[in-house]
């Protein structure tokens, strides 16, 4: 896959102390090319070269990006993205590149998500360029930090977006305008997108007498990208668990399943302390848990 940037899509950067943005010199905006895949955000950003304090553009002079490499990727402190229905959610990553001082030289840097085959790219989120900064580590390698913007409204369409199926791409070239110019892109695996759930418990009562049953109820739901609400989600396995007065440790009482609309009930005879219901999550929706609620047994 070859990233290539509309003309909205192009930010400079003061790369060598990790500076401000600055504004492009018209010959540099960038025109959609025809090949491969155009970034649908903010794509590039420019390094001024890693010897270079000035924060002045620096065109790039590398003829060759043979041996440059991308390392050290961590998005979202390797954890789990996990989306609900409405709000973006900005998810922090970074990499450094590594090569010769002529390489790193003007050179343009993006990154993105996309799911799919490599050379069929879907849903491409574009690191924001214009807030990317570069950091100097020494004349032949600096350090890109940024965020993708992951809004639910628009990047997410069903729960097919959801799970192990996302990858990153890191990419650089020495002219974004040009098909032929050098170029080199790393793509590997991204952290799981997970859709946010919500979990609720209520109790029949909360004062009894010792050794009377009462009845615990919930809900299930999770984010459904493509309405953009939370939906029913079941059959799933629900811990009801218990926490004595005085402790911080929740003990499991019984496991049940909700149903497959996702409601909850179970009935318990209860001690005195918190009850809550909590839901382990899976690869494709994220864990939750109720709202404690405390009985009180006479």
């Amino acid at each position: 896959m070859r990233i290539r940037a509309t003309a909205a899509a192009m930010a400079t950067l003061a790369g060598a102390l990790g500076g401000t943005a600055l504004a492009m010199p018209a010959a540099q905006a960038a025109t959609p090319s025809a090949a491969g895949l155009h970034a649908p955000a903010t794509a590039f950003a420019q390094h001024t070269g890693a010897a270079s304090t000035s924060g002045t553009i620096r065109p790039a002079t590398a003829t060759s990006l043979s041996g440059l490499t991308f390392t050290g990727l961590s998005i979202n402190w390797n954890k789990p993205i996990r989306i609900g229905t409405y709000y973006a959610e900005n998810i922090a990553f970074h990499f450094y590149v590594k090569g010769t001082a002529s390489q790193l030289n003007g050179l343009y840097v993006g990154s993105g998500l996309f799911r799919g085959d490599t050379n069929n790219p879907v849903n491409f989120i574009g690191a924001d360029g214009p807030n990317m900064t570069f950091t100097y580590v020494s004349s032949t390698e600096f350090k890109v930090s940024g965020n993708y913007v992951v809004d639910p409204r628009s990047n997410l369409k069903s729960a097919l977006d959801s799970g192990n199926v996302w990858h990153t791409a890191m990419y650089a070239t020495t002219d974004p305008n040009s098909s032929t110019a050098p170029y080199k892109e790393t793509d590997t695996s991204a952290p799981y997108m997970e859709r946010l759930t919500t979990l609720t418990e209520t109790a029949s009562a909360t004062t009894v007498k010792s050794g009377t049953n009462i009845n615990l109820t919930g809900q299930l739901n999770v984010a459904n990208w493509a309405t953009h609400t939370y939906t029913a989600y079941g059959p799933k396995t629900v811990t009801v668990q218990y926490q004595k007065p005085g402790s911080s440790t929740w003990q499991t009482w019984k496991t049940i399943s909700s149903t497959s609309t996702g409601s909850i009930a179970t009935v318990v005879k209860p001690w005195t302390g918190k009850y809550r219901m909590t839901w382990a999550g899976n690869d494709a929706a994220a864990p939750q848990s109720s709202t404690p609620i405390s009985v009180t047994a006479n």
